[in-house]
């Protein structure tokens, strides 16, 4: 008998021991992608509908996927952050999957996006969530925080580096203009 080891998060170790003939093998990657269990659903925002899949319970964590990606994409990160709970939601994009595919393509834009991103936290019921992105899902999950750090309590991207949307002086940093708005809305 072989064996898998997959690492989950908080370094748990799991063994999963599999046979090394064909059937088991399929048995196995079978159970490692299920995903019969995710609820899946629909939310209405920003004049489109956002398809999604969701496990688990607790503080919301939204995955964005990129090009030419869908929410299987986040199948395992799903289920291991749900599994440590929290609420795992995984977008099917703007044009993408089930979601609502905007003929115009002035309505693919980063606002749109983000606009689709804040509108599945509201749409879920909850305040803040933290945004995980991949790919172009990247930008959408940086920008979603930078313009509203009233909902993103933390963002996450990987594989795209952040890059500003302007240039800031060099005695600026943008710690120096999130904190600037965040004061901002406190005083209003």
């Amino acid at each position: 008998r072989d064996c898998l080891l997959s690492r989950g998060l908080g370094d748990v170790y799991k063994r999963q021991e599999y046979a090394s003939d064909e059937t088991q093998i399929r048995k196995r990657d079978t159970l490692m992608s299920d995903t019969s269990d995710f609820k899946k659903g629909m939310i209405e925002t920003n004049g489109i509908e956002l398809h999604y899949v969701e496990y688990g319970e607790g503080p919301l964590v939204i995955f964005c996927h990129g090009w030419p990606e869908s929410w299987y994409s986040w199948r395992h990160q799903i289920r291991a952050i749900g599994d440590q709970g929290y609420r795992a939601v995984a977008l099917h994009m703007r044009g993408y999957g089930d979601s609502s595919k905007p003929a115009n393509v002035d309505a693919y834009t980063i606002s749109h996006l983000i606009g689709d991103v804040v509108g599945t936290v509201t749409g879920l019921g909850e305040s803040q969530a933290v945004v995980i992105g991949h790919d172009w899902g990247g930008p959408v999950a940086w920008y979603s925080a930078l313009m509203r750090p009233d909902l993103f309590r933390a963002v996450a991207v990987l594989s795209v580096p952040f890059m500003p949307p302007f240039a800031l002086p060099a005695d600026v940093s943008m710690n120096d203009v999130c904190l600037l708005y965040t004061s901002d809305a406190a005083d209003d």
